[in-house]
Formats: structure tokens, sequence, C-alpha cells
């Protein structure tokens, strides 16, 4: 993964062999959730993503080491980075902040909010890992979930999932509520977008990630990278997968991704007609889901519904009280509602959250935009095609569906810092 140097060759295989492990946790936990499920009673299933968060901090902590201890370049700070740490440190604030919520509601809604920071951060260490290495191993991870998840629709189908315990899991996690799919299996493992149409609920690709939307946004990193690549074999399968994951967001993030590629046209004409076509398409597509889809109806209120309650709480309504999992570990003190990550964001944080939150959009389009390397502007459009879906998808930012995004962000944004200097710019902070 990175030029071989004899002085740290131990740590160097302890670093590769963390970050391989990771990848694969985040890709199959859930999977490996759902088996255990049904003999694990003691501990509560949803915890088993602070084995994760041990991990990771497991990783921060070599990398930190081998950082600072044969590389001084990487101890310059960006813009990025500044943005990411006042993140870390208002959530911290709030984690303490007394309020309504209980304490679990408190952690479990934090550790959602601290998904792209904290995987920035370890990914910000990983100077000297090439990004090249790093997609391989995204692209066989990934073609081992789509190829597994054509061989469950066609031959296992939902016998497969009760079998092997996903109603216990789905108790587990609190989410018993949601398994209204046939014979209990999760909801979402159904769309229910085009029952007025085909007069029934049409079922998704569940792939190894156990969760159809996830899967959508696991793959977009990879549909948009093969793409570009010309790699079409894996655009082709990871496309066909994508698509039958039933994910819009995922969806979203391939279009606006490529999107940001064809904008980087020098031709003018061919800019403006892009932008026109584009919002006339987003338009259409909008009004008909808005019209059809009651799902689409709930991330739009998501959105707006925590945003109207800064008039009310401009500092937020707590950690806790606002999303998804408010729901799930604190209903008696819910104040906002789910469906949408910056409307949960914004629902417990208020216009600081907010604030961080622009400021990452706006700097993530900006890196996108005058990125010249071609793998490296890849990372940097789908981070933040990711952050532009989630203000209308809460699933959308999550450790298992867009984790490993932010990991190779924080890589980028490393080798960015680090051109930025060859370049010439001696200032402690970079663009």
């Amino acid at each position: 993964m990175e030029y071989l140097d004899t002085r740290n060759l131990g740590l160097i295989m302890l670093r590769n062999f963390l970050i391989i492990v990771l990848f694969l946790l985040l890709a199959f936990q859930n999977i490996v959730s759902v088996i255990l499920s049904p003999f694990i009673s003691i501990v509560p299933i949803i915890f088993i993503k602070d084995f994760l968060i041990i991990f990771l901090l497991m990783l921060f902590a070599v990398s930190f080491l081998f950082t600072f201890m044969f590389s001084r370049i990487n101890n310059i700070f960006g813009y990025l980075d500044i943005c990411m740490i006042l993140w870390i440190l208002v959530i911290c604030v709030y984690i303490f902040y007394p309020d309504a919520s209980n304490l679990t509601s408190k952690i479990i809604s934090a550790r959602q909010l601290l998904i792209v920071p904290s995987f920035f951060f370890v990914g910000r260490l990983m100077g000297k890992v090439e990004l090249w290495s790093l997609n391989k191993v995204v692209l066989a991870i990934s073609l081992l979930v789509v190829l597994f998840g054509f061989f469950e629709m066609i031959f296992l189908g939902d016998t497969f999932w009760q079998k092997f315990g996903i109603n216990s899991y789905m108790m587990q996690k609190r989410m018993g509520q949601w398994a209204y799919g046939p014979g209990g299996l999760p909801g979402n493992f159904y769309t229910y977008d085009f029952v007025e149409w085909v007069g029934r609920p049409l079922r998704r690709n569940v792939t190894l990630l156990v969760e159809p939307t996830l899967s959508g946004h696991f793959l977009s990193y990879v549909v948009v990278l093969s793409f570009l690549t010309r790699n079409w074999i894996i655009f082709v399968l990871c496309f066909v997968a994508l698509l039958l994951t039933f994910s819009k967001g995922g969806l979203v993030v391939v279009f606006i991704s490529l999107g940001i590629f064809a904008l980087s046209n020098k031709s003018l004409f061919f800019r403006f007609i892009f932008i026109l076509c584009s919002f006339f398409l987003f338009v259409v597509i909008v009004f008909f889901f808005m019209e059809h889809s009651q799902s689409v109806r709930n991330h739009v209120a998501g959105l707006l519904y925590n945003f109207l309650l800064m008039f009310k709480f401009p500092l937020g309504c707590g950690l806790g009280r606002s999303g998804n999992f408010a729901k799930l570990f604190s209903p008696e003190t819910e104040i906002g509602i789910g469906e949408s990550y910056l409307g949960a964001f914004v629902g417990q944080i208020g216009i600081v959250g907010f604030i961080i939150y622009l400021w990452l959009l706006s700097h993530l389009y900006y890196l996108s935009i005058s990125e010249q390397r071609k793998l490296h502007s890849i990372v940097l459009a789908v981070a933040f095609s990711t952050c532009v879906v989630a203000s209308l998808s809460e699933s959308s930012i999550s450790y298992i569906g867009s984790g490993y995004i932010f990991f190779l962000l924080g890589l980028v944004y490393t080798k960015h810092i680090i051109w930025r200097r060859w370049y010439g710019q001696k200032s402690l902070v970079f663009v």
C-alpha cells in the first residue's frame, strides 16, 4: 500500500493490515450481526458498532504513532481540519450539556454525528498510503458484495434471511416497528414507491450489507470510479446492483459526482446546457416523487421541520432529541423528526451545526472542482455529493454506507496539503 521502508516495516505492515480489516468490518458487520443475533441476547446487537469505533481508535493510534515518528509533513493543518475539529468539539460539548434526553440516546446520536470527522482524521494520518491500492481493496469487497446480492435475489430470497435470524436482529436493534415486510422482514427490503403502477412492493437487492439503502451508498463510489476509469465490467455489475437496491440517494450521489466532472468541461456552452438540463430533470424528479412517494415527502419534511426548529431553538434542542435515533431511544423527549442527516444535525446542534455543515460542503466543492488528479477528484466529488444527498437522507452518512468514503477523503486531503507544500506554500494553514 505504500513504499517500503525497512526502518518501520513492522508498523507499516500492522497499519496496512488494520486498514484492510477496517474495510472488511464496514462491509460485513451487519451480516455477521444477523447470523449471531439469535445467540446474543445479553448485549444489544446495536452496540456492535462500538467495537468498530474501538477498532477505529486502534487504527488512529497506530497511524498517529507512525506519522509523528517518521513523517513531519503531516503536522500541517488545513481548513477542513479546522472544520472537523470544531465539529468534534461541538458534539463533545453537547454530550455533557444537561437536557431531557437520556444518556443512551445522547451517545448513539453523538456516534452518528461523529462519523464524518472520525473517519476523516483516521484517513488524514495515512499520508504514505497510496489511493490506488485502497481502491483495489474497495473494488474487491464491492464485487463480493454485488455477486452475493445477485445470488441472494435469484436463489435465496426471503427465507434465507428469516432462517438466519433477521427478526432477532431487528428486535435487538429496537427496530421491530420497521420489520413490516413479508414474514417480519425489514420494510426496507422492499420499495413501495411503485405500488401505484405495479400493484405490489418490489424486492430490493439486499447484498451482504443487509440494508439496501446503505448498499446503494456503498456502491456509489465504485460506480463513479469504474465509470471514470473506464473499467466497464465492474461499472456494469455495480451499476446494475445499485439500480436493484432502489436507493434513490445512491443514484443521486452518482449523478452529482459525474455532474461535477461534466462541469469541468472547458466549453461554456456545454456547461450551460448541462446545468439547464440537470435543473429541469431535478425539478421533474422531485415533483414526481413528492406526488407519488411517501418516503420522499418524509425526507423533505425531515429537513424542513428541523430547520424551522432553529427559530425556536437557535442552539438546537440537544443531542438525542432529533433524528431517527431519537425516535428509537428517547421517544418521550423527541422534538425534531428523522429522515434527514442534515436535519438531524441542525435539529440537535442548531445554527452552529448548520454553519459547520455549510463550511464542509463549500470547501469540498471547491476542492473537487480544483483538484487536477483524477483519482483524488473522484473521492472529493463523491464525498461532496454524499454530504449534499445527506440533506434529504439520514442513511446517506453511515458507518457502513459511506464511512470508507470519508476515510479516503482524509487520505486525499493529506496528499493535497503535501502537494501544496511542494509547490511552495509555507504557511501553517492551507486551503
